[in-house]
C-alpha cells in the first residue's frame, strides 16, 4: 500500500531500509511498550526485518514504514484481521515522539483501511502507556470494554483497547423543494435540517455522535448515509413541520421492542426536565421573536418547556389513547403509556388516520417524542449556554454537534 498524509509516507519497505528497521526493532524504549522478542541471536533479529520488509511488499497485508523525507521512522503492522474488523500494532521512534506523527499516521491509515471495506479498527496499548492511549483518542477512537492480562518481559500487562468505527446510517429525507428534514431511521429521533440535502448530510455524522453519546454507546468515528425513503411534502419543512411515516414505523411492535421504546421515550422526558431544571433564569431569551406554522416560536427556557410537553395528548391521541399534559413532562408521558397499556392488543395497533389525515402509528408516535424532545432540547440547551455560560447540564450530550 502507498498512502501519503500531510507529512509523512506510508508504504512498503525495501531493502535500502534494512537498518533503521533493525534499529526500531532493537530499541530498548520501543520494547518496554510495543511487544518485539528479545532475539537470542543478531541472525534472529535480522529474520524478523527480512519477514517485516517481505510482508509489507504483500497485497493482502497491512504492514507499512512510516517514512519522513523517506527515512522511516516507525511502522504500522495488522496483529489480527476477522472479515471487515482489523487490529493494528503501530511504533514510531523515540527520536520523533511529541511531535505529532504517530497521531498523523494512525489516522491516515484508519481512513485507508474505511476506504478498503474494514468497518472496525482496533488498537491496543499497555495501560500505563498513556502516549499511545492518547494518539488513538486524538484518532477519535474510544475505548471499548476489552482487555487483557498480557505477560511480557517479565511482567504482566493490562492491554487497553480503542475502536475507530465506520456506520451507515440508513435516513428518511422528507424535503419541500431543497428544504430538508433527514431522520436516522435506526436511531429513533435523531434528525438534521438543512437548506438542501447536502447541508443535512453534512451535519450528521455529529447528530449521530451525539445521539450515540447520549445512549452511552460508543461514537462512530466515520459515517455514512444511506437514503432508504424520500418523501416530498406541502409543509413547511424549514419550520420542521413534518408528517413522514418511515416504512418501518408500519410494523407492529413485539413486547421487547415495544419496552426498549418506551424506555428511550422516557429517558428523553427526564433528561429534558433535567436539562430545564438546570436553567437558572427560565424567563431570560436571546432569541428573536419569529411565527412558524404553529404559531410564536417559544423564546424562553419556559416557553419552550411548556411547548414541548403541550404534544403529550396530541400525539397520544392520534391512535386513539385518552392522555394528558399535567405535572412534567416525564409524569404525563408515563400516564400516557399506562393508558396505551391498558388498551387491548396495543402492541398489533396498525396504521391510523389521524388529524388532518396524517398517519400514525405506535412506532411513530415513540420516534416523535423523541424528535420533538431533541429539537426543543437542542434549543433549549443552545440558548442557556449562551445566557447561562456556566451551570448548564448537557444531558443530549449536544456539546458532540461543537465539535462537528
Amino acid at each position: 500500500m502507498f498512502l501519503q498524509t500531510e507529512r509523512l509516507i506510508l508504504g512498503a519497505f525495501t531493502e535500502k531500509d534494512k537498518v533503521a528497521l533493525m534499529e526500531l526493532l532493537t530499541d530498548e524504549e520501543i520494547k518496554k511498550t510495543y511487544m518485539i522478542p528479545d532475539f537470542a541471536t543478531e541472525e534472529d533479529a535480522w529474520r524478523l526485518v527480512q519477514a517485516f520488509i517481505r510482508l509489507s511488499n504483500t497485497a493482502d497485508r497491512y504492514v507499512v514504514g512510516i517514512f519522513l523525507d523517506g527515512e522511516p521512522i516507525g511502522f504500522m503492522n495488522d496483529t489480527e484481521i476477522d472479515g471487515d474488523r482489523i487490529e493494528l500494532g503501530y511504533v514510531i521512534s523515540p527520536r520523533y515522539k511529541n511531535k505529532g506523527y504517530a497521531t498523523e499516521a494512525l489516522g491516515g491509515m484508519i481512513e485507508y483501511l474505511f476506504g478498503k471495506g474494514f468497518r472496525r479498527v482496533e488498537c491496543g496499548a499497555f495501560e500505563e502507556n498513556a502516549a499511545s492511549l492518547r494518539v488513538m483518542e486524538k484518532c477519535g477512537m474510544t475505548r471499548i470494554d476489552k482487555t487483557d492480562e498480557i505477560e511480557y518481559r517479565g511482567q504482566v500487562h493490562r492491554c487497553v483497547y480503542c475502536l475507530a468505527m465506520k456506520s451507515t446510517v440508513r435516513c428518511v429525507w422528507e424535503h419541500n423543494g431543497n428544504d430538508t428534514l433527514l431522520y436516522a431511521a435506526d436511531l429513533v429521533g435523531a434528525f438534521t435540517r438543512g437548506e438542501c440535502l447536502e447541508a443535512a448530510v453534512a451535519k450528521m455524522p455529529a447528530e449521530i455522535r451525539s445521539y450515540t453519546r447520549w445512549l452511552g454507546k460508543d461514537l462512530p468515528r466515520d459515517i455514512e448515509v444511506e437514503l432508504i425513503q424520500e418523501k416530498s411534502s406541502d409543509l413547511r419543512i424549514s419550520d420542521a413541520d413534518s408528517d413522514v411515516i418511515f416504512n418501518c414505523e408500519r410494523e407492529p411492535l413485539t413486547f421487547e421492542e415495544y419496552c426498549v421504546l418506551k424506555a428511550l421515550a422516557l429517558k428523553s422526558a427526564e433528561d429534558f426536565l433535567r436539562l430545564y431544571h438546570s436553567i437558572t433564569n427560565k424567563d431570560e431569551s436571546n432569541l428573536p421573536t419569529r411565527e412558524t406554522f404553529y404559531g410564536k416560536v417559544p423564546r424562553t427556557a419556559r416557553e419552550i418547556y411548556e411547548h414541548t410537553k403541550s404534544v403529550n395528548e396530541y400525539y397520544f391521541a392520534e391512535i386513539d389513547v385518552d392522555a394528558d399534559n399535567e405535572g412534567t413532562i416525564l409524569d404525563c408521558r408515563q400516564r400516557g403509556f399506562e393508558e396505551l397499556e391498558k388498551k387491548t392488543g396495543f402492541l398489533a395497533l396498525g396504521v391510523m388516520e389521524g388529524s388532518y389525515g396524517e398517519l400514525w402509528s405506535l412506532r411513530k408516535v415513540i420516534r416523535r417524542f423523541i424528535w420533538h424532545d431533541r429539537i426543543h432540547a437542542k434549543a433549549m440547551w443552545r440558548m442557556a449556554k449562551a445566557i447561562n455560560k456556566n451551570g448548564t447540564t448537557d444531558p443530549f450530550c449536544f456539546d458532540e454537534l461543537l465539535k462537528g
